[in-house]
């Protein structure tokens, strides 16, 4: 008896997986993660590798051509916060965007607009 719930019990959860697509053919997998690589090598290559080691770049001191990077931790952030000219420049930015207007080019009377 216990056997006989037992399958029954597991045709029910094939048929719920197949239902919900959780059960697919092998080949069908391989053939989607072949024609998903090449983004996803891009993807990792181009998108998260540049921002990971720029921010680990941004936790040292390095000029680029006095050899090695040397960790230093959030100096470098504390530095910027405590910079005057720093602050004064978010501010103007943001005053850039809040008071600026909109972009000239967008309205069509600006020098890069189509006449």
């Amino acid at each position: 008896m216990a056997a006989h719930l037992a399958a029954i019990d597991s045709g029910r959860a094939r048929f719920a997986a197949r239902r919900l697509g959780a059960i697919e053919d092998a080949a069908t997998c391989e053939w989607g993660s072949l024609f998903i690589s090449p983004w996803l090598f891009g993807f990792i290559v181009l998108g998260i590798f540049p921002i990971l080691y720029t921010f680990y770049l941004s936790l040292t001191r390095y000029s680029g051509h006095q050899g090695p990077p040397v960790f230093i931790g959030i100096q470098n952030y504390q530095r910027m916060a405590a910079d005057p000219l720093f602050l004064e420049g978010r501010l103007q930015h943001a005053l850039l965007h809040v008071a600026g207007g909109p972009d000239r080019r967008r309205r069509g009377d600006g020098p890069g607009a189509r006449r």
